[in-house]
């Protein structure tokens, strides 16, 4: 029997504020608001440092067919936010995510182009998570592949099928439809 993926994510620094997550600079910001201004997010370079590292190790062991932990896939969460990471990550596996009650609990959360984040996909995210926590990097499960629909509690809900059939209009078009 195959286990069911979880998606993992290496969140922004400061978790604790996470409600603090900037939007300057965001597609979110500029195509729903028309805003191309505000506070960019922070970038720790010694941090990006540590999570490409243990990203490249991860990734390395799984192709080269030795790996420490099950990965099945790896998305980075910049251009468009979480919500486009998760809609390609559904688009190209022909499957939905169900994300767990908040762990996305606002727009700036969903849509932040923060730097440093990934989303990682594995039937085993305890191992993923203390591969990046070991390294100082915080890291949490947000929720897992399944059926046929992009959910994200109170804020999207999706049919993969019209994900992909409006993957070449703007995600945030796709979203502002949804939501009439």
């Amino acid at each position: 029997m195959r286990a069911t993926p979880s998606c993992s994510s290496v969140p922004t620094p400061g978790d604790a504020g996470r409600h603090l997550l900037p939007l300057g600079g965001s597609r979110w910001a500029g195509e729903l608001h028309g805003n191309s201004g505000g506070l960019l997010p922070r970038l720790d370079p010694e941090r990006h440092r540590r999570v490409c590292d243990v990203t490249r190790r991860l990734v390395a062991a799984t192709a080269a067919g030795t790996p420490a932990v099950s990965i099945s896939g790896v998305h980075d969460v910049s251009d468009g936010g979480l919500a486009v990471c998760l809609a390609e990550l559904c688009c190209s596996s022909g499957r939905g995510a169900i994300i767990a009650p908040g762990a996305v609990g606002s727009a700036p959360e969903l849509f932040s182009e923060a730097p440093s984040r990934l989303v990682v996909c594995t039937p085993e995210p305890e191992s993923v998570i203390g591969a990046f926590t070991r390294e100082g990097v915080p890291a949490t499960a947000i929720g897992r592949a399944a059926g046929d629909r992009l959910l994200v509690p109170g804020l999207v809900d999706l049919p993969v099928e019209k994900l992909a059939t409006s993957r070449s209009r703007k995600l945030t078009e796709a979203a502002a439809t949804a939501r009439r």
